[in-house]
């Protein structure tokens, strides 16, 4: 969740030395470890973390206030305990003692002495107990438990005694003896009716936190880091622990190809972070800089995996365009353009209202006004306009005999050049010239071609959905758009056949269904279920497909499922260098493919695990240890760390 540093009572005290290595004001004011811990708990709950059990060591479990401060939060905790420190049976009562001589006494006392947490557990029986198992078999001691209350209330003069601690809340009192014969004692205020395996798994739980505090220490370098300020040290104690349940949320935001390639990154760093390693070496895996790092480790650490897909909302650099000032666009777009236009342009609204283009842009997005498709009577700028027009109409009211009259119309954009006859009186002339690019239709009307001879369709796969773009005959140059849930064959068979009928019924024909989609994430088992339909499929590599590099623009399905069917139309004329189409492997291609990955796989997985074990050796000062020897096992036992140590057992 989170490190916060302990600055000892001395550094606190030195006011010039906290400025100089600028610790933040708000935490200059000595506080003591069990205070520390208490508030890192409560920023915890804040963020709405949920505890089974909080575990302490000695050095915070000997602290009344922290056990106090722990049960007043309805927080469960096991903590450890030191072996001379004083505690009563749980059936001690609290009486008036009767004075000797003197005033009656104001305040109870408990009816029984305090002892040593020690003495005890003298005559109550130990048991074996394992509570895991471990690297070498399951692990065991004994243990022994009893119900006591722990001398940690306000002290009271007790009889001839002096000054002793009253009772406070009831608790376990756990005792465990090693293999070793190493005794340790820990309190818990678990229910009473607790078994004492379970006493034993809590409070043995601790390995966790104790295993990642060993590795802050040797992987991290807090075992010999030195530095000169607060931040410095902040930089190196960043620890990052994912649940099972976020790694999943965030392996999927890598996977989804339709994410936002920030989101992308953002995720890769936490993912990184958790797995280990110098913030230095993930900044330069990863192509990003420290600062990002920390920025997305410390958001994570604050608002989990949905503060990783949301930007925090900044104030606008800019002052909003005015109500008064959009009002106006909008009218004076509805009204006439300006010096005999044809139409008000973004440029000409930008001039006249005094704001950006963009801005203008918006503004008509807003509103869906286009004044650039308003289909109304143009004004011509022919000053020899009204002549011509009277020569073309008279040839259609009144067309002089025995003549032929050529309409030509010319369009730069296809290439194509169209001289039409036309009807004098009542004889027509079949006089036609074309010249055309290949596989284009007798007559281009549109920039999309419509008469077509099959209906073409793209399919935009993901995980969730598929966005099927489909291009008809007679249906014009527009695209029809239907979604399907993900890994829906019939609703996909059964939307191509509705395709099909829509057109038969159009046009009177049968006609053939063209498929494309994207080699990616769904391999090509799709590819091998149309072919099976008799439906002509392609499979392209995405990277082949040209897209525009004027201005950069989100990445949308609209936008790649139609790019897909022009692709596909293009590549259909046989344009050259359109696309680059992907043969489909058969399924005993992808599956000795498979193997061979597979198996690069778990190879780099071996040599990741034999290059940590053989880190964490030579950290102990053993450097001729080989994981992959066959007596392995024996050889491990065998081995002594460079100051004459065994190895332990975990």
């Amino acid at each position: 969740m989170g490190l916060r540093l302990f600055l000892p009572e001395g550094w606190t005290s030195d006011l010039a030395r906290m400025k100089r290595a600028r610790v933040p004001a708000d935490r200059r004011a000595f506080r003591s470890k069990p205070e520390i811990a208490i508030d890192e708990i409560d920023r915890v709950k804040a963020a709405g973390v949920r505890f089974g059990c909080v575990l302490a060591d000695a050095g915070y479990g000997l602290s009344a206030p922290f056990r106090q401060a722990l049960s007043e939060r309805g927080l469960k905790w096991a903590v450890g305990f030191a072996r001379h420190q004083k505690v009563y049976p749980a059936d001690v009562s609290l009486v008036f003692p009767v004075a000797g001589r003197g005033r009656p006494r104001q305040r109870h006392i408990p009816d029984t002495k305090s002892i040593a947490a020690e003495a005890m557990l003298t005559d109550v029986a130990w048991r074996s107990v394992s509570w895991r198992r471990g690297t070498k078999g399951r692990l065991t001691a004994r243990f022994a438990a009893a119900r006591v209350r722990v001398a940690d209330r306000p002290t009271q003069r007790i009889r001839d005694m002096g000054g002793q601690h009253t009772p406070g809340e009831e608790a376990w009192l756990i005792g465990e003896r090693r293999s070793s014969g190493e005794r340790k004692y820990y309190l818990s205020n678990l229910p009473a009716d607790t078994p004492i395996k379970t006493l034993a798994g809590t409070i043995k739980a601790r390995w966790i936190c104790e295993q990642a505090h060993q590795q802050l220490k040797e992987e991290l370098g807090l075992d010999h880091f030195e530095g000169r300020s607060w931040t410095g040290l902040l930089a190196q104690t960043v620890c990052v622990v994912v649940s099972a349940s976020d790694r999943k949320q965030l392996e999927a935001v890598t996977a989804d190809r339709n994410r936002q390639r920030k989101h992308a990154e953002r995720a890769q760093v936490v993912l990184a972070s958790a797995d280990g390693g110098p913030v230095q070496q993930i900044a330069a895996r990863l192509g990003v800089s420290r600062p990002m790092v920390w920025r997305w480790q410390q958001r994570f650490a604050e608002a989990g995996v949905g503060g990783l897909l949301r930007d925090k909302t900044r104030k606008p650099g800019k002052p909003p365009i005015a109500a008064d000032t959009v009002a106006r666009i909008v009218a004076l777009t509805c009204s006439d353009p300006p010096n005999e236009a044809t139409h008000w342009t973004g440029r000409a609204m930008a001039k006249a209202a005094g704001i950006s283009l963009r801005s203008v842009q918006r503004i008509w997005e807003a509103h869906k006004l286009q004044p650039h498709r308003i289909r109304t009577f143009k004004r011509s700028r022919d000053p020899q306009f009204a002549i011509k027009l009277a020569d073309v109409v008279g040839l259609y009211v009144d067309p002089p005999a025995h003549a032929v009259v050529l309409s030509i119309d010319e369009k730069r954009s296809h290439g194509v050049t169209a001289i039409r006859s036309l009807k004098v009186r009542s004889q027509p002339l079949a006089l036609e010239h074309r010249h055309v690019t290949d596989r284009l239709p007798p007559t281009v009307e549109t920039a999309v071609r419509t008469d077509l001879g099959a209906i073409f369709v793209s399919m935009e796969l993901s995980r969730s959905s598929w966005l099927l773009t489909s291009l008809s005959p007679g249906g014009g140059e527009k695209m029809s758009k239907h979604s399907l849930r993900s890994g829906d064959v019939a609703g996909l068979r059964a939307r191509l056949s509705q395709l099909k009928d829509k057109v038969r019924v159009r046009t009177g024909k049968i006609v053939p269904i063209i498929a494309i989609q994207e080699a990616g994430l769904d391999g090509f088992w799709i590819h091998r279920s149309l072919q099976n339909d008799g439906i002509e499929s392609y499979i392209v590599d995405p990277a082949s497909i040209a897209t525009p590099r004027r201005r950069r623009r989100a990445k949308t399905d609209k936008i790649d499922g139609e790019a897909l069917v022009r692709a596909l139309l293009a590549y259909m004329r046989g344009e050259p260098r359109v696309c680059a189409m992907v043969r489909a492997p058969t399924p005993h291609e992808e599956d000795r493919r498979r193997i061979c990955r597979e198996r690069k796989t778990l190879t780099a997985e071996r040599v990741k695990h034999i290059n940590r074990i053989k880190g964490l050796l030579f950290a102990q000062g053993i450097s001729d240890y080989e994981p992959l020897q066959r007596k392995r096992r024996e050889r491990l036992e065998e081995l002594r760390t460079g100051d004459g140590r065994r190895c332990p057992s975990n």
